[in-house]
């Protein structure tokens, strides 16, 4: 008994450490699956690549508020372009060089939103 025991705890123990790992690895993976840079990156950047990263965050953002808000009017969705944010954000970049440039993107969303 005392030995079956013992074998479980192991079991266990080291089940916990697997899904500590993967819960880890997790993590890591959706800390990477986009770029974050910096303002001043983000300036030095391609505009084709900073329009990709643009879409990539202000369009599931916008998805989860409307889903969680539901608002009457989606006014993302009725923009003709990401022109006006990807002005927003580089102008919010030029005067915020040490910030991250994701920050302009989420007042960007909050202003429109608002």
């Amino acid at each position: 008994m005392a030995q079956g025991c013992y074998r479980l705890t192991v079991c266990m123990a080291l089940t916990l450490a697997m899904l500590t790992g993967m819960i880890g690895m997790t993590a890591v993976s959706a800390q990477t699956l986009f770029p974050n840079p910096r303002c001043d990156a983000w300036l030095k950047m391609e505009k084709s690549d900073r329009l990709v990263l643009l879409n990539a965050i202000l369009a599931p953002l916008n998805m989860a508020y409307v889903t969680r808000i539901k608002p009457a009017v989606d006014i993302f969705l009725k923009l003709d372009s990401v022109e006006p944010a990807f002005v927003f954000v580089n102008d919010y970049c030029i005067v915020n060089t040490n910030k991250q440039a994701i920050e302009g993107m989420l007042t960007y969303h909050a202003q429109l939103v608002k």
